[in-house]
């Protein structure tokens, strides 16, 4: 029988052994189960963060929608809440923001915002970011508000562009407030012009009181509309009240403003909204007589043709029947009557009612007003 050498034996032996020995089996179990305890512990770690994320998430958009909610304008909530969002959020822990959203709808403003924060420990496990997300409803104040524009339409306002650019920034102001709705809960517009009237547009015949007609002789010609001017509401300090008109009280109605033309002057016989011009009754010289509705020559004149002139020539003057030379001129060999002193713009020399003598300033040499030498 052939025998191992020893050498071989002892190998086998050792082998043996160490098949059926038990010391140090906790190592790989160990080395194995710390893999999963390092991956549990960095997917809580992780999740803390992403919770802490959320939560400051969440509190930047509370404060944002109160911030935005505290505008009066509607069409700019999204980006004053966008603007204190991002101040209040800062990229916390690293994070980023990814989407945000705002509307408002019944006086209520909605926003939203996710954020992606990148891993610290779960990258191991190829998990790069977490996402949050959060949401906030803010309810917006509807204690009302009363505006009043006060608006300079007068005359030099047509100039320069300054009417149309006056209107573009009512107009901004106006949708501020009110955003996408017609009307709002106690929110209230009025405007004051720098004019004696306001034009409300021709959509509201109910607010007008058409019991008012021009009066005073004053008329407003047949084919020239309305245009929708109103002046002020007298009666009842309805000028400082903001009633709604109402057809059962006149109090609360409107006057329609005209263009009126007075008495002594008609409107042209083919006036129009565009052509419209008022022009004096009575041509030159003459008076409206509203008595006898007529254009009459006053006292003092007489008719030449179509025109009214003076009775009297020059140096004349009207006694109340008759003409006569005034004072300080005299009638001379022709009949006119003309200065006892001449010009005196030329002989500087007026009549003292007996004789000519010189102004101030001049002295008589050679029977002629000289300037007077300073000695």
């Amino acid at each position: 029988m052939m025998r191992c050498p020893s050498f071989v034996t002892r190998w086998v032996k050792s082998l043996q052994s160490f098949w059926f020995c038990d010391n140090g089996a906790m190592v790989p179990l160990m080395a194995l189960s710390m893999i999963a305890v390092v991956g549990l512990t960095g997917i809580a770690v992780d999740t803390a963060r992403a919770q802490l994320v959320q939560s400051r998430l969440q509190f930047s958009l509370d404060a944002a929608g109160l911030a935005a909610g505290a505008t009066t304008n509607t069409q700019k909530i999204q980006t004053e809440a966008i603007k204190y969002l991002n101040a209040n959020f800062n990229g916390y822990l690293g994070a980023e923001l990814n989407a945000t959203a705002a509307s408002v709808k019944n006086n209520v403003i909605t926003i939203s915002a996710s954020a992606s924060l990148p891993t610290s420990f779960m990258a191991v496990v190829n998990v790069k970011t977490i996402h949050v997300n959060a949401s906030s409803d803010i309810n917006m104040p509807t204690s009302g508000m009363e505006v009043v524009l006060v608006l300079d339409n007068t005359g030099s306002m047509s100039n320069d562009g300054k009417l149309d650019a006056l209107k573009s920034a009512a107009t901004t102001m106006v949708n501020s407030l009110f955003g996408d709705s017609d009307t709002l809960p106690n929110l209230y517009v009025g405007v004051v012009p720098f004019s004696q009237a306001v034009n409300i547009g021709t959509s509201h015949p109910t607010w007008i009181d058409n019991n008012y007609l021009p009066g005073n002789g004053n008329t407003w010609p047949a084919k020239v509309s309305w245009a929708g001017c109103v002046t002020a509401r007298y009666s009842g300090n309805e000028d400082i009240a903001d009633d709604v008109p109402a057809s059962g009280d006149p109090a609360t109605l409107f006057w329609q403003y005209f263009n009126y033309c007075p008495s002594g002057y008609k409107w042209n016989d083919t006036a129009t909204n565009t052509n419209a011009t008022c022009q004096a009754r009575c041509s030159y010289g003459y008076t409206w007589d509203g008595a006898s509705s007529s254009c009459i020559c006053p006292s003092g004149f007489h008719k030449i043709g179509p025109w009214c002139v003076y009775n009297c020539g020059n140096g004349y003057s009207w006694n109340g029947s008759s003409c006569s030379c005034n004072a300080s001129n005299y009638i001379n060999e022709d009949g006119a009557c003309v200065p006892h002193c001449g010009n005196y713009n030329i002989t500087h020399m007026y009549w003292s009612g007996s004789a000519c003598l010189c102004g101030s300033g001049y002295t008589l040499k050679g029977g002629v007003c000289v300037v007077m030498t300073p000695q």
